[in-house]
Protein backbone atom coordinates (compact mmCIF):
# COMPACT_ATOMS: atom_id res chain seq x y z
CA UNK A 1 0.00 0.00 0.00
CA UNK A 2 1.80 3.52 -1.31
CA UNK A 3 1.01 6.12 2.01
CA UNK A 4 1.89 9.02 -0.07
CA UNK A 5 -1.26 9.00 -2.07
CA UNK A 6 -3.33 8.09 0.72
CA UNK A 7 -2.40 11.13 2.91
CA UNK A 8 -1.38 13.51 0.75
CA UNK A 9 -3.87 15.81 0.89
CA UNK A 10 -2.67 18.86 -0.25
CA UNK A 11 -2.11 17.16 -4.15
CA UNK A 12 -5.94 16.30 -3.73
CA UNK A 13 -7.06 19.80 -2.69
CA UNK A 14 -4.91 21.17 -5.37
CA UNK A 15 -6.24 19.20 -8.68
CA UNK A 16 -9.93 19.87 -7.63
CA UNK A 17 -9.46 23.62 -7.46
CA UNK A 18 -8.07 23.04 -10.64
CA UNK A 19 -10.69 20.97 -11.85
CA UNK A 20 -13.32 23.86 -9.92
CA UNK A 21 -11.40 26.53 -12.20
CA UNK A 22 -11.35 24.60 -15.18
CA UNK A 23 -15.20 23.58 -14.92
CA UNK A 24 -16.19 27.55 -14.41
CA UNK A 25 -13.80 28.84 -17.23
CA UNK A 26 -15.96 26.28 -19.43
CA UNK A 27 -19.28 27.51 -18.22
CA UNK A 28 -18.20 31.20 -19.06
CA UNK A 29 -17.14 30.36 -22.18
CA UNK A 30 -20.17 28.30 -23.52
CA UNK A 31 -22.33 30.84 -21.91
CA UNK A 32 -20.06 33.60 -23.53
CA UNK A 33 -20.84 32.29 -26.90
CA UNK A 34 -24.28 31.10 -26.47
CA UNK A 35 -24.84 35.01 -26.07
CA UNK A 36 -22.79 35.62 -28.96
CA UNK A 37 -24.76 33.24 -30.95
CA UNK A 38 -28.17 35.02 -29.82
CA UNK A 39 -26.95 38.33 -30.54
CA UNK A 40 -25.37 37.22 -34.24
CA UNK A 41 -28.15 35.50 -35.03
CA UNK A 42 -30.89 38.05 -34.30
CA UNK A 43 -28.17 41.06 -36.47
CA UNK A 44 -28.56 37.95 -39.00
CA UNK A 45 -32.63 37.79 -39.07
CA UNK A 46 -32.74 42.11 -39.61
CA UNK A 47 -33.21 42.28 -43.18
CA UNK A 48 -33.95 46.23 -43.56
CA UNK A 49 -29.71 46.89 -43.55
CA UNK A 50 -27.51 45.93 -46.10
CA UNK A 51 -25.55 43.20 -45.91
CA UNK A 52 -22.52 44.05 -46.10
CA UNK A 53 -22.77 46.17 -42.74
CA UNK A 54 -24.58 42.70 -41.08
CA UNK A 55 -21.68 41.18 -42.02
CA UNK A 56 -19.48 42.91 -40.96
CA UNK A 57 -20.91 44.05 -37.38
CA UNK A 58 -21.47 39.75 -36.99
CA UNK A 59 -17.57 39.37 -37.70
CA UNK A 60 -16.68 42.34 -35.04
CA UNK A 61 -18.97 40.98 -32.64
CA UNK A 62 -17.39 37.32 -33.00
CA UNK A 63 -13.99 38.50 -32.79
CA UNK A 64 -14.50 40.45 -29.37
CA UNK A 65 -16.27 37.83 -28.17
CA UNK A 66 -13.16 35.67 -28.79
CA UNK A 67 -10.19 38.26 -28.22
CA UNK A 68 -12.48 38.50 -24.12
CA UNK A 69 -13.01 34.35 -23.96
CA UNK A 70 -8.96 34.44 -24.34
CA UNK A 71 -8.47 37.25 -21.98
CA UNK A 72 -10.79 35.77 -19.55
CA UNK A 73 -8.83 32.73 -19.81
CA UNK A 74 -5.43 34.27 -19.31
CA UNK A 75 -7.05 35.52 -16.63
CA UNK A 76 -7.99 32.71 -14.59
CA UNK A 77 -4.84 30.92 -15.50
CA UNK A 78 -3.59 33.32 -12.35
CA UNK A 79 -3.38 32.70 -8.91
CA UNK A 80 -4.60 36.23 -7.77
CA UNK A 81 -8.15 36.44 -7.06
CA UNK A 82 -8.87 39.79 -7.87
CA UNK A 83 -7.77 38.91 -11.42
CA UNK A 84 -10.03 35.62 -11.22
CA UNK A 85 -13.27 37.88 -9.82
CA UNK A 86 -12.77 40.51 -12.87
CA UNK A 87 -12.59 38.16 -15.10
CA UNK A 88 -15.74 36.98 -13.88
CA UNK A 89 -17.64 40.36 -13.47
CA UNK A 90 -16.56 40.70 -17.34
CA UNK A 91 -17.65 37.84 -18.81
CA UNK A 92 -21.24 38.18 -16.44
CA UNK A 93 -21.88 41.62 -17.97
CA UNK A 94 -21.03 40.82 -21.11
CA UNK A 95 -23.09 37.75 -21.50
CA UNK A 96 -26.06 39.90 -19.67
CA UNK A 97 -25.43 42.93 -22.31
CA UNK A 98 -25.31 40.13 -25.71
CA UNK A 99 -28.30 38.26 -24.42
CA UNK A 100 -30.34 41.83 -23.58
CA UNK A 101 -29.33 43.25 -26.97
CA UNK A 102 -30.17 40.08 -29.14
CA UNK A 103 -33.21 39.47 -27.26
CA UNK A 104 -34.50 43.27 -28.09
CA UNK A 105 -33.25 43.21 -31.33
CA UNK A 106 -35.70 39.74 -31.85
CA UNK A 107 -38.29 41.26 -29.61
CA UNK A 108 -38.31 44.25 -32.08
CA UNK A 109 -38.58 42.45 -35.05
CA UNK A 110 -41.49 40.64 -33.66
CA UNK A 111 -42.97 43.98 -33.17
CA UNK A 112 -42.93 44.95 -36.78
CA UNK A 113 -43.60 41.90 -38.49
CA UNK A 114 -46.91 42.01 -35.97
CA UNK A 115 -48.12 45.47 -37.07
CA UNK A 116 -47.21 45.20 -40.66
Amino acid sequence: MDDNNVFNTEENTKKSKINGKKIIVNIMTILTLLACGLLIGSIYMVSGVENTIRYISMIIIFIINIILILLIRKFFKSDKKSKVAISIIICIILVIVQSLVGYFIMFLLLLVVTFI
